[in-house]
């Protein structure tokens, strides 16, 4: 009787401790508890450091609690639409602009629709780093702090979109190609009053004409799309010049 008990019990131990190494070994999925996208909203309108005890439970993913696994950071890099109103709101022009309504207590603006509405608002392709130097429209933009700030971030990403549609309605194809984004904060400008403030200034009558939408204004001014063409010329190189430094920096 003592002999079997023993081995019933070696048995028994042995068994739980198989399942504790398993259960050691099987890390556990990292995921929301509530649906995603309301997730990516409460994170937005910065819920993840507002309410932590909450958020680090229900939203463990979305708040950066725990490490995504590969095929789930694929997906959430993919350039689709969060709601079905999406394309509703890109149509009535809420990509863009500075404006704010309200949606569910919350604050929402532009920032905020190109956030959850990437697809509909046409900024899938801009990244404002250098692979925006493929778009034509420019050089790539930028502004102090938008790596940290993903509001004035999609504010620059919208404004980008607002350019591309702009130039591509240019009658002129000379034009077209000498409207440019030439300096590489001209979004950052013209999201703030510069465009009016300083209008006759160079670099926003000539390098930021893209930006500013007064395109057709060189066509008005002795020789403005000559001035505005060499001004791009001239920004290119230098930006050229800039990249191919850097460069050679990381090869040495």
């Amino acid at each position: 009787m003592t002999t079997k008990f023993t081995k019933r019990l070696v048995f028994f131990l042995f068994a739980a401790c198989s399942s504790v190494v398993v259960a050691n070994n099987d890390t556990p999925r990292c995921r929301d508890l509530q649906a995603s996208t309301q997730c990516r909203e409460w994170k937005w309108f910065g819920e993840c450091k507002k309410n932590p005890a909450y958020m680090n439970e229900h939203c463990a993913k979305t708040c950066g609690i725990c490490e995504a696994d590969a095929l789930e950071i694929q997906l959430q890099s993919k350039c689709t639409n969060a709601f079905h109103s999406c394309q509703e709101w890109a149509d009535n022009g809420k990509c863009h602009g500075i404006w704010t309504s309200k949606k569910g207590g919350f604050d929402i603006n532009a920032a905020y629709i190109v956030e959850f509405c990437p697809k509909a608002c046409n900024v899938c392709d801009i990244h404002l780093d250098e692979r925006d130097m493929s778009l034509n429209l420019g050089l790539p933009q930028e502004a102090p702090g938008m790596e940290d700030d993903r509001h004035l971030f999609h504010l620059l990403r919208a404004k980008v979109q607002e350019v591309r549609h702009y130039v591509s309605n240019l009658e002129n194809k000379q034009l077209r190609e000498a409207c440019k984004m030439a300096h590489p904060k001209c979004a950052r400008f013209s999201l703030a009053t510069d465009c009016e403030d300083f209008a006759d200034h160079e670099i926003i009558k000539y390098g930021c004409a893209a930006a500013c939408m007064t395109c057709e204004n060189l066509e008005k001014e002795n020789n403005g799309i000559a001035k505005a063409e060499a001004f791009w010329s001239k920004a290119l190189r230098e930006y050229e010049e800039k990249q191919q430094q850097s460069f050679t920096m990381k090869e040495t």
